[in-house]
């Protein structure tokens, strides 16, 4: 791959499940909005190689030529020149490898509740993600519906980090030609409140001054909790896209199944989760220093 296809990649985690099928079905519809190639990338590990090894031919080989033909097939089905990647190694780090290589613009992910060789469940998914130096985007089994991104949901709560969003959130309205909903949490302290309005109102100006389409909701105050309040809301406006902020420093011990992240990304509608490192982050021309929770 020569640089002029770097930052101009949309990698997708294959393993040949309906799950693989889904992320590249959520990435063809990134890249025909960006322009983007994709790349088909499978992680040999000691799964693979239990599945894949068969007579002779090494596993490499065999896998190398089963991505050949799904990426044939997407080129042709799609005009999205789609190639594949093989490589040993462990899917929470080999993947980031991969997207710090070739400035990968963006990372999708299939997951589901049974571990897999590529796509895991919740807790897991996210460790891929916190190793990612791209965003990525989290489906599960629910293709993109016509409407596409058309209505992106933005959450937004106390913190500092959860401005980081914004610029993703922009990028992604811009190519969808999506309406962002801003939906803020409910607090009952005082002080909270101010910086959740604060916090509200600078992500809608930014968004507002891109030119992006806002509409603001709240969490109610009778919320049994953000996270539910935040699928619910989606849900009910046929959201196509989430977009929440995930700590870098995380570590997969720390992060259970009650985890606000982890809800989102495994939530009913299936609705696809754009996740977003925190970091240090430059919002038009301001450094400003971010690591959190949407």
């Amino acid at each position: 791959m020569d640089d002029k296809e770097k930052n101009n990649l949309v990698i997708v985690t294959y393993d040949f499940t309906e799950q693989a099928d889904c992320a590249l079905n959520h990435a063809t519809h990134v890249s025909k909005l960006s322009g983007a190639k994709i790349a088909l990338v499978h992680v040999i590990n000691s799964e693979s190689k239990s599945k894949f090894k068969t007579g002779s031919a090494s596993v490499e080989s065999i896998i190398e030529q089963k991505l050949k033909i799904v990426c044939d097939k997407n080129t042709v089905e799609t005009g999205i020149q789609t190639e594949a990647i093989v490589r040993e190694g462990s899917i929470f780090s080999t993947i980031a490898e991969i997207a710090e290589e070739t400035k990968a613009k963006m990372v999708v992910l299939g997951t589901h509740g049974v571990r897999g060789m590529q796509h895991v469940l919740g807790a897991f998914a996210l460790k891929v993600v916190t190793s990612s130096p791209a965003p990525v985007i989290i489906v599960q089994s629910k293709n993109i519906t016509s409407d596409g991104y058309n209505r992106i949901v933005l959450p937004i709560d106390e913190s500092v980090e959860t401005k980081q969003k914004v610029n993703q959130a922009i990028s992604m309205a811009k190519e969808n030609n999506a309406e962002v909903h801003i939906f803020s949490k409910y607090e009952k302290d005082e002080y909270l409140k101010i910086k959740v309005l604060s916090n509200s109102n600078f992500v809608k100006n930014i968004l507002l001054a891109a030119g992006v389409k806002v509409i603001e909701a709240h969490e109610s105050d009778s919320s049994k909790g953000l996270s539910k309040e935040v699928i619910r809301y989606a849900a009910t406006i046929n959201a196509g896209l989430i977009v929440i902020t995930t700590k870098t420093e995380k570590e997969i011990s720390d992060i259970f199944i009650t985890d606000e992240d982890v809800k989102i990304v495994n939530n009913d509608s299936q609705i696809a989760v754009l996740c977003v490192n925190a970091k240090n982050y430059n919002i038009l021309g301001s450094t400003i220093s971010f690591g959190g929770f949407s």
